[in-house]
């Protein structure tokens, strides 16, 4: 069936999920990258810790701009920092429209 909010919107939500050494140390290096995000076309509906284990982390987004978020999502750059931050491997990310 066809869904007129997703047609009239063009908008996609972004769903991110990793596991992270730490949530508390992974937090604020993820908060000082808003720029990032929000250069990629990205708004956070929010950040999320699964209740059986905080430092399973799902974040999630809505965009315009798949693109801008492939592309984001493939910097180099961002890998690194993940990596810093505490990020424990590759992200599984889902993009539904």
């Amino acid at each position: 069936l066809s869904n007129p909010l997703k047609e009239d919107s063009g908008m996609a939500t972004v769903f991110i999920r990793h596991p992270v050494s730490d949530y508390d140390t992974w937090r604020p290096r993820y908060d000082e990258d808003a720029h990032r995000r929000d250069e990629a076309g990205l708004t956070e509906v929010g950040v999320f810790q699964d209740a059986s284990d905080p430092n399973s982390v799902l974040v999630v987004w809505n965009t315009d701009n798949v693109d801008g978020v492939e592309a984001m999502l493939a910097d180099e750059d961002l890998e690194q920092k993940m990596q810093d931050a505490g990020v424990l491997a590759p992200p599984e990310v889902w993009i539904a429209d």
